[in-house]
C-alpha cells in the first residue's frame, strides 16, 4: 500500500537501465570524493571516468582527462603511482600518490566512502522535503503479529508505549530509534493499557525477533482509511478518497495453507453479509461470505499478499453507504498492490525538521547495519534473508520508482550508505583494506613486501568474487523458492 504517483526515469520497460544509472551515479560520486582529496593534496590525477568501457566523449581540464564511458555502472579515478608497488619513497615525484604521508593517503582513500555518506544524507534529506505530506504515528499499537516476540511478551493492540529501556518515547520515530539501538538483546517496554476505563502501567521484557529484526512484530495504530488513488486497480474498482476498508473476501475461497499462515499472524476468519456488512464468527446462514476483517491499514497489504486469490471483494464504508467492490491487484517488485495511499493528517516538513529527521534515519540505518554480523553469528538472522545482490537492488529500485520520486531518492540514499559501509571493510582492494595496510605500515614503520600485497589483493578479489556469487545465488533462490 502507500503507493503514490507512478515514477520511472526511463519508462516502464527500462528498469534495468535506471538501476544501472543509479549505481553509476552513486559510485561516480564515491570516486569524485577520491578525486577532490587527491587534488587537495596535490596528487596528479591523469584520468577521471564516469562509467567503464570504451570512451564516448572526453576533454582535458587542469591536468586531468575527464571522460564518459559506454557502461554507466560506476566510474574510476586514476591517480599517479596508485596502482604501482614500490617499497621506498626514494625517487618519487611530489605529485605521486605514494609520496604522500599516512594521513594524506588515508584521507584520500577515506574520501570515497565519506562522499557516499554525504550523498546519502543529501538524498534522504531531499526525499523528506519532497514528501507531499509527512505523518509520524503516535506510540499506540495496531497490528501485532501473534508469532512475534512482542506478542509472546504480552503486548497487545491498543497499548501505548511510554518508554523503552527506561528511555521515554513520544512518537513512533522514537520507538523505531530505541528498537534499532538494541536489535540483538532483550528490551524492556513500558506501556499504558486501558482496561474497563482504568489505565494500567505494564512493563514487558521483549526478546529479539528473528522474523522482524527491527520492530519485533510491532506496528503503529493506523486506520484503514483511503487517501490518494494512484493505481489502475483502485480506480477501476471505484475506490474514493475517504473510504474506510471494512473487510476483504478472496474470490474463489481460502485454502488451508493460507488460513494457517494468516492465523499465525493473528488474523481470524469471519463471515460477512455483503449487503448489510454484518460480521459473524460462525456461518449463521447460507448467504455469507468467508473472509477477513481489515482492522488496521497494514492488514490490507498483508491479506492481499498472503492470499493466493487473484481477485477480491472489498467491503467499503463510504459515509453512511456500504459499497462492495471487486478488485484485481497488480504485481510489482514481487508484491501485489492496488494503488492507494493512506488518508492521514499530514504536513510538509520544514528544512530544519527534514534535516534532523534524515539524521535520525541515517543513525537508525547505521545501527542496524553495524549489528548485522553479530546477529548472523548468533543465528538470530540468516544470510539468505539479510543480503541481496544486483537482482534484489533491481527489484527494490523498480518498486521504489513506482511508489514515487521521494521513495526512489530515499532508497538511493540507503544504497549509498550501504556502499560506504561496504567499502570500509578491511579487505583489499576495498578502501578499508588500503587504509588498514597504511595503518600497519605506519605502526611497524616498514613497507609491506610487494609479494605479500599481491597475495592479499588476490585473496581479497577471491573473497569479493565469492560474495558476489553468493548474493546473486541468494537473489535467485528468493525469487524461485
Amino acid at each position: 500500500m502507500g503507493e503514490k504517483t507512478n515514477f520511472n526515469i526511463f519508462g516502464e520497460d527500462m528498469n534495468i537501465i535506471s538501476t544501472a544509472v543509479l549505481l553509476g551515479v552513486l559510485i561516480s560520486f564515491h570516486e569524485f570524493g577520491h578525486f577532490l582529496f587527491a587534488k587537495l593534496f596535490k596528487v596528479s590525477v591523469p584520468k577521471f571516468s564516469l562509467g567503464f568501457g570504451p570512451k564516448l566523449i572526453g576533454f582535458n581540464l587542469g591536468g586531468t582527462f575527464f571522460q564518459i564511458s559506454a557502461f554507466p555502472l560506476g566510474g574510476y579515478v586514476k591517480m599517479k603511482g596508485e596502482a604501482e608497488n614500490q617499497e621506498t619513497k626514494i625517487g618519487l615525484d611530489k605529485d605521486d600518490f605514494r609520496a604522500k604521508n599516512f594521513i594524506q593517503k588515508t584521507l584520500i582513500v577515506f574520501a570515497g566512502p565519506l562522499f557516499n555518506i554525504f550523498l546519502a544524507q543529501l538524498l534522504i534529506f531531499t526525499a523528506n522535503l519532497m514528501m507531499s505530506g509527512f505523518y509520524i504515528p503516535t506510540t499506540k499499537l495496531g497490528r501485532i503479529f501473534e508469532t512475534s516476540s512482542s506478542w509472546e511478551a504480552g503486548l497487545r493492540p491498543g497499548d501505548s508505549i511510554l518508554a523503552i529501556n527506561s528511555n521515554n518515547v513520544s512518537s513512533w520515530g522514537d520507538v523505531e530509534e530505541a528498537m534499532a539501538a538494541s536489535p540483538v538483546v532483550s528490551i524492556e517496554v513500558s506501556a499504558l493499557r486501558k482496561t474497563g476505563g482504568a489505565d494500567s502501567l505494564l512493563v514487558f521484557s521483549v526478546e529479539p525477533d528473528t522474523q522482524d529484526i527491527l520492530m519485533r512484530g510491532l506496528n503503529p495504530l493506523l486506520p484503514a482509511l483511503v487517501g490518494e488513488i494512484s493505481g489502475k486497480p483502485a480506480e477501476e474498482a471505484g475506490f474514493k478518497s475517504g473510504d474506510s476498508v471494512i473487510f476483504i473476501v478472496p474470490f474463489g475461497g481460502i485454502d488451508d495453507e493460507d488460513m494457517q499462515s494468516l492465523a499465525e499472524k493473528g488474523f481470524a476468519l469471519s463471515y460477512f453479509d455483503t449487503a448489510s456488512f454484518e460480521v459473524f464468527k460462525n456461518r449463521e446462514h447460507e448467504n455469507l461470505s468467508l473472509g477477513y476483517e481489515v482492522k488496521y491499514w497494514q492488514d490490507l497489504s498483508i491479506l492481499i499478499n498472503s492470499l493466493k486469490s487473484e481477485d477480491f471483494f472489498v467491503g467499503i464504508k463510504r459515509g453512511e453507504d456500504n459499497v462492495l467492490s471487486k478488485i484485481r491487484p497488480v504485481e510489482t517488485g514481487g508484491r501485489k498492490i492496488i494503488g492507494i495511499s493512506i488518508d492521514l493528517p499530514t504536513k510538509r516538513l520544514g528544512a530544519v525538521r527534514a534535516f534532523s529527521m534524515s539524521l535520525e534515519q541515517m543513525k537508525v540505518t547505521l545501527v542496524i547495519l553495524t549489528k548485522i554480523p553479530r546477529m548472523i553469528a548468533e543465528k538470530k538472522i540468516t544470510v539468505r534473508e539479510t543480503f541481496g545482490g544486483p537482482v534484489r537492488v533491481f527489484q527494490e529500485t523498480s518498486r521504489a520508482a513506482k511508489m514515487g520520486f521521494d521513495t526512489f531518492l530515499f532508497l538511493a540514499g540507503f544504497i549509498s550508505l550501504n556502499l560506504a559501509i561496504f567499502n570500509l571493510l578491511p579487505i583489499l582492494p576495498l578502501d578499508g583494506g588500503h587504509i588498514f595496510i597504511y595503518l600497519i605500515e605506519t605502526l611497524t614503520r616498514k613497507k609491506i613486501p610487494v609479494k605479500v600485497l599481491r597475495g592479499l589483493q588476490a585473496a581479497g578479489f577471491s573473497l569479493l568474487l565469492f560474495l558476489a556469487i553468493l548474493v546473486t545465488a541468494n537473489d535467485l533462490l528468493n525469487i524461485f523458492l
